[in-house]
């Protein structure tokens, strides 16, 4: 099933708050570009029912991820996939498809891919229940997907009944809309049974969330307990850089959708809520402050 339009009621009862990180770059050409360049490496899921609250009845449903050395299988026919894929690696998500040694031996980038499949073979050690770890399989992460689809539609069925022929809404930022949206059609080329639904940046659901967003991202970013084992903040890339972390990315749009709620109290007349923004706080230099 492609990705479909919405209206405000799809979004009105249960959400998805995710996040991907594809293999390769897709930006701009989710749906025109080679399947293999929408391979995912990295996604995370947050069902929450009643998103927009009141808070007694905001419930998170599921909450839970994976990461995926892929097989190299998956990349055949790509024009320049193995430097693709690690230029990507190094800068943006540091998780390695299944290498051959040879393949290795000749890589520029040799070490920082060596360092990335050391640290996807430490993630697997360490106890993180919110994360799973994939190699080469694809039949795990449909598993995933469909365990999402099926907490959507539970919540539909309890909450609103009349609900469940919508769409369901996949909530992202607007910086992985690419990345999204090539995932989730690589997961609907035959791999799994979509139903009908959309990806939507939360920016444009909602424009009010963009200044929330950029309020609060440096605070939630700087957390490694918003980050998923594969990518803690001391994981740097090759610019010195934390790697982008799907987890984290789904809490920050977490935290913004429970500071919404607080916000989305007055109605105004013509029936909308009024969300009040706190003001920006610029800070001189030499200055420092706390969220």
């Amino acid at each position: 099933m492609l990705n479909t339009t919405h209206t405000d009621a799809d979004a009105e009862h249960v959400v998805v708050f995710v996040s991907f990180q594809t293999a390769l770059f897709v930006e701009g050409s989710a749906y025109t570009a080679e399947l293999g360049n929408c391979v995912p490496v990295e996604g995370y899921f947050m069902v929450v029912a009643n998103p927009w609250g009141p808070r007694a009845t905001y419930e998170v449903i599921y909450d839970k991820g994976f990461a995926y050395s892929p097989s190299v299988r998956l990349f055949t026919g790509i024009k320049n996939w193995t430097r693709r894929i690690t230029d990507r690696l190094t800068l943006k998500h540091g998780i390695s498809p299944q290498l051959r040694r040879q393949c290795l031996e000749r890589l520029p980038t040799k070490l920082h891919v060596l360092r990335s499949m050391r640290a996807f073979e430490e993630a697997v050690q360490k106890t993180d229940n919110s994360m799973m770890f994939v190699k080469n399989e694809t039949l795990p992460l449909v598993s995933q997907l469909e365990c999402v689809l099926d907490a959507v539609q539970r919540v539909k069925r309890r909450i609103c009944p009349t609900a469940s022929e919508g769409k369901i809404v996949f909530l992202t930022l607007r910086e992985r809309l690419d990345s999204v949206h090539a995932s989730m059609r690589w997961f609907g080329s035959g791999l799994a049974q979509l139903p009908p639904y959309a990806v939507v940046a939360l920016e444009d659901l909602i424009p009010a969330s963009e200044d929330l967003i950029e309020l609060y991202a440096k605070t939630v970013r700087s957390l490694n307990s918003n980050r998923c084992a594969v990518h803690p903040t001391n994981h740097k890339n090759c610019s010195g850089l934390p790697y982008n972390c799907c987890r984290e990315d789904v809490r920050l749009l977490q935290h913004v959708g429970e500071h919404l709620i607080d916000y989305l109290e007055e109605v105004g007349a013509d029936g909308l809520p009024k969300l009040v923004v706190p003001p920006k706080v610029h800070v001189s230099d030499g200055d420092s402050s706390t969220d």
